[in-house]
């Protein structure tokens, strides 16, 4: 029931009949993350989240959940952290598999916008 009910949201969110949930932004920003460096960067993700959200960036469980690891982490792991949020990791070689899911994609999103009757821009 429960995927059941997450493919009627997204064809309902498709179709244009309502908002896109935040759920569905989550997963857009995440993909995107993925397809692009082939790895995650959760500051990047959650930041972008909340900018599309229109939700702030100081969220009260974030900065207890970032002072909390502060306090408790290794000062190398901090350190590292704070690198990779300067100098964005990316996955060796990832250009053809990054292509080869960018194809894949654009090929699934076509059959769905073919079978739902949608016109490159969104609805009828």
């Amino acid at each position: 029931p429960e995927g059941v009910m997450k493919a009627t949201a997204h064809w309902l969110e498709l179709k244009g009949y309502t908002e896109t949930k935040p759920s569905m932004v989550f997963d857009e920003e995440f993909s995107h993350q993925v397809f692009e460096t082939g790895k995650i960067e959760e500051a990047k993700v959650l930041q972008k989240f909340f900018k599309r959200t229109n939700q702030p960036l100081t969220q009260p469980w974030l900065i207890q959940l970032v002072s909390g690891l502060v306090k408790r982490f290794p000062v190398f792991y901090l350190m590292k952290l704070g690198f990779a949020t300067v100098f964005h990791p990316r996955t060796r070689n990832w250009d053809r598999s990054r292509d080869a899911i960018k194809e894949y994609v654009d090929e699934r999103n076509a059959e769905i916008h073919k079978a739902l009757k949608l016109d490159a821009k969104g609805a009828d």
